[in-house]
Parts: C-alpha cells; sequence; structure tokens
C-alpha cells in the first residue's frame, strides 16, 4: 500500500540521522506509537521481533534507546520486560517512561458474524476477553507476537476466512483492514506503561536529562538478605524516610530456586538526599541493590497523539 510505501521510505532517510530506537514492531505496534510520542517522527526506528531484541539492540549499541512495555493497568507487569531489566548490563539504566491510553479494536475484512479466528498479542486478548466471548463466542483465539502483526495476518486473509485481529486505530490505517468494532478493551481505563533505555554515559545522555526535576520516580530491584525480616526493613526504611512507594513486584530470582527479587518504584530522584540516604541504608537489607533509573514522572498520556 502507498502508506506503508511512505514508512518504509521516511526509515530509510531517518536511518541516517543520529536517534535510532528499537521498539517491538512491526510498525504501528503500540510499542511503535510509544516511542513516536517520545522521540517524534524523525528519528530512525528499528522493528524487532522480540522484547529481547530491543535490549539486544541497546547493549551492543546498534540503537541509541529501546521502548519497552513494562506495565498494564488493566493484566499487570509486562513480566519479560522485568527480567531483562534485572538481568540486563549494569550499565544500561532506564531514562523516561510513556504511558499511553490503549485503545483496542476488532480488524477484519469478514463481517462480526462471520469471524471464525481472532489473533492478537497475549496482553491485548487478555484485555479483551470478556468481550471477545460476548461478541465472537465461537471464534478461535490465537497469540501472535505483536498486535500490528496480528493486523497484518487479518490484513492479508480473504473475507470468507473469517479472520479477525485485536490492533489499534493506526495498524487498520497502515495495513488498510477496516474496523468492525472499536473500543472493545473490557475497562475503559486501559492504560500501557512503557520504559525508555539507553547505556549509561552515552553520547547522547544531553537528549534526555537524567537530574532532578522536582516530580520524579526511581527504579530499584533488589534481592533482600537471607534472614528474617529482612524485607519488613526495607519497607521500614522507606516508610521513615518518608518515601512513598508507586509499585512494589516479586519475580523468582534466575539464580536460586524459590528466591524472589523484588523490582520497587518509588516517589523521588536517586540524587535527592532523603532518597540517596534511603539507598545507602537499603544496602544493609539487600544482598543485592540496583538502581535501574531516575527520571520524570509520568501520569498520563494518549495513543491518539502518536
Amino acid at each position: 500500500s502507498s502508506i506503508r510505501n511512505v514508512f518504509q521510505e521516511v526509515s530509510k532517510v531517518c536511518c541516517q540521522m543520529r536517534h535510532s530506537v528499537s521498539y517491538l514492531g512491526p510498525p504501528a505496534t503500540f510499542s511503535h506509537q510509544a516511542a513516536r510520542t517520545r522521540f517524534g517522527v524523525n528519528s530512525c526506528y528499528v522493528q524487532c521481533d522480540r522484547i529481547s531484541d530491543i535490549f539486544y539492540h541497546v547493549e551492543k549499541g546498534t540503537t541509541d534507546y529501546g521502548v519497552a512495555p513494562v506495565e498494564n493497568s488493566t493484566e499487570g507487569a509486562v513480566t519479560q520486560t522485568l527480567d531483562l531489566l534485572a538481568n540486563s548490563d549494569e550499565d544500561l539504566e532506564v531514562v523516561a517512561e510513556v504511558c499511553l491510553d490503549i485503545q483496542h479494536n476488532l480488524l477484519s475484512h469478514a463481517d462480526l458474524h462471520r469471524i471464525q479466528r481472532v489473533f492478537s498479542h497475549p496482553q491485548a486478548l487478555a484485555q479483551c476477553r470478556n468481550w471477545l466471548q460476548t461478541h465472537v463466542p465461537g471464534a478461535a483465539i490465537s497469540s501472535e507476537a505483536s498486535t500490528a502483526r496480528a493486523a497484518q495476518i487479518a490484513s492479508q486473509a480473504s473475507p470468507e476466512e473469517g479472520i479477525a485481529a485485536v490492533s489499534s486505530t493506526l495498524a487498520s490505517e497502515l495495513y488498510s483492514i477496516p474496523i468492525r468494532a472499536a473500543g472493545i478493551q473490557d475497562l475503559t481505563s486501559n492504560m500501557t506503561r512503557f520504559v525508555v533505555i539507553r547505556r549509561q554515559n552515552s553520547e547522547l545522555s544531553d537528549q534526555i536529562p537524567t537530574k532532578p526535576s522536582g516530580d520524579d520516580k526511581t527504579m530499584l530491584v533488589l534481592n533482600t538478605a537471607d534472614r528474617v525480616g529482612a524485607l519488613h526493613d526495607v519497607l521500614n526504611t522507606l516508610q521513615t524516610k518518608g518515601i512513598n512507594l508507586s509499585r512494589i513486584e516479586s519475580r523468582p530470582c534466575k539464580a536460586k530456586v524459590w528466591e524472589y527479587i523484588f523490582f520497587v518504584d518509588m516517589h523521588g530522584h536517586r540524587d535527592e538526599p532523603h532518597i540517596t540516604a534511603a539507598l545507602d541504608e537499603l544496602k544493609g537489607h539487600c544482598s543485592h541493590i540496583r538502581v535501574l533509573g531516575s527520571f520524570p514522572f509520568v501520569r498520563a498520556a494518549s495513543a491518539k497523539t502518536a
């Protein structure tokens, strides 16, 4: 299509510029929209088949930045991204976050009553579970690597095949496939948070400042010490320092069976005195602690602006 050709030509031109950003592709995914929201249309975008590829490109220096989904307000954490953050190179840091209002649509060349199979990313399917069960109860549900890849599949199917995708409005336009139902997410307030990653001390460190802004968030990953009350001591330290937590989540530790690591999001910047003091004290309660990054707190954005 002509729209697809425009995307390809823009990508070729942009890749001659300085900024390069890896994201979960293909074009028109919500990750793509989040990246464009943060970096605009004039950056070079490198699509990846897997979230792990986003981290690989940044760690190897083949892209300057990466944008990866980390949490959805309906379905919770994107565990693959959390695991990749925990096990990434020490010089990789989170320098920003992007929040998008997510609207899912059902795309298909077939009429709604003729849909036999629905493709999408597992998170998108989960966010639309009740709607799909009510409106296409007999349709088979199939997972795909991304919502845009699902739209590609549906766009190539004939109306007789009854193939549909849960995807975005941008995907409908890019892949020339009609929207059969709009806004099918089960909760109207449906947001996804994305993290922006880069290598520390990169040449682009001045492009996204990491100094305190006055309204910041700090992301940590930590292992508590192997003793009774260690997690309590961590939380008590943060409480006594007057630090507000916006999220705490556990993930299995890949190194030891039945041990866990904790991801903590807290208000404040690591360079602020009370945060610095808290981090120093936490070292006494943790076998390992790593600051993933400090960056301005973003509470809302819209996918429509992408």
